[in-house]
């Protein structure tokens, strides 16, 4: 029995070491972060299956201190690695009178479903809603499904775009020329609202998913692949970051193609305030599979910014659900100004 005890009580210290390192992924030396963004994008859940077999064996031979080790380690697996998220307090305390803005981004695909995009914005309630991957048409539809669409402003190039019930004074792109790609990876959006000027920066970076699948075809060989897939997402997110760096009163939304786990995202994003972190609950799952969720969509914004509310809408036949982020407006009047163009 005592043997037992020693063999479990290792096993966990091996197991609960093993998930500490994994939430600690965005801490990681950039020699690892390709293998960062291959842990961080994985079906989390499989890491609790040891979890649940060192559980039933503590409680069984009712090893009290053991099963509450168990429980330890699980709350480790759900907040600081699946990034489970719950709050006990309202965000919009003391702020009721300020300002609000709705922003809304979906990646369309090819695959969304009109119908039920329409029924994502009527329950969503944007006054913005930017979207990646939208193709010929699509900013169109959107308009013409907003009431009041005549009076709302609407941009799209190379399938990053904008619907906004603000006028949009100025839109500028960035190609992934710049990094040896094609297409755009960044627009950023001057709107005027009531208060003042707000920069907001769409973005589409680069998918780890031709990485992953060099790594399952080529086993180790693969590597290579996955690790120029990392160099590409640090390089669209350091220029996309910079220029967002240069502005005020800023929100940056879009898919991110990884979670906020991701070593490259804490590098070059965590000086903006992450919505889901602040107002969010749940896992926030944006893109599901037949086997995992990952939450790789996300609405950022400044200082000048609070987040009291975000939601992960419904599907609507894309492999991205649409997000949602209510954002009070805590900053001066006067500070709402954009630089001039780049």
């Amino acid at each position: 029995m005592k043997q037992g005890k020693t063999l479990l009580g290792f096993a966990s210290l091996i197991y609960g070491s093993g998930l500490i390192l994994v939430s600690l992924a965005a801490y990681w030396p950039q020699e690892l972060w390709w293998l960062a963004n291959i842990v961080t994008v994985m079906p989390l859940w499989i890491l609790g299956i040891p979890l649940i077999i060192l559980t039933v064996i503590a409680f069984k031979q009712k090893w009290v201190w053991l099963f509450v080790v168990q429980i330890f380690l699980g709350i480790i697996l759900l907040i600081g690695i699946m990034g489970w998220t719950f709050h006990f307090l309202p965000e919009s305390a003391g702020v009721s009178e300020a300002p609000r803005v709705r922003v809304m981004s979906i990646n369309l695909g090819s695959s969304a479903r009109t119908v039920d995009l329409k029924d994502a914005v009527r329950q969503l309630k944007p006054d913005i809603i930017v979207f990646q991957e939208g193709g010929i048409g699509k900013k169109d539809y959107l308009k013409s499904i907003l009431p009041g669409n005549s009076q709302w402003d609407a941009y799209e190039d190379y399938g990053l775009g904008i619907v906004s019930r603000f006028p949009i004074l100025h839109a500028e792109v960035k190609s992934r020329q710049l990094v040896g790609g094609w297409g755009h990876f960044v627009h950023r959006y001057a709107l005027q609202a009531p208060f003042g000027i707000i920069n907001l920066f769409d973005v589409h970076l680069e998918t780890p998913r031709e990485g992953v699948e060099a790594l399952l075809a080529k086993k180790w060989r693969g590597i290579e692949d996955m690790k120029q897939v990392t160099n590409q997402q640090e390089a669209e997110s350091f220029l996309a970051a910079q220029w967002a760096r240069g502005y005020s009163n800023v929100i940056v939304a879009g898919d991110f193609n990884m979670p906020s786990s991701n070593p490259v995202f804490h590098k070059y994003w965590s000086f903006l305030t992450d919505a889901f972190s602040k107002a969010g609950a749940g896992f926030g799952y944006t893109k599901r599979t037949r086997r995992h969720g990952v939450r790789i969509d996300h609405i950022l914004a400044d200082w000048n910014w609070k987040p009291i509310n975000f939601t992960v809408g419904p599907d609507v036949g894309s492999d991205h659900r649409p997000i949602a982020a209510e954002l009070i407006f805590t900053g001066e009047k006067q500070n709402m100004t954009a630089p001039a163009a780049d």
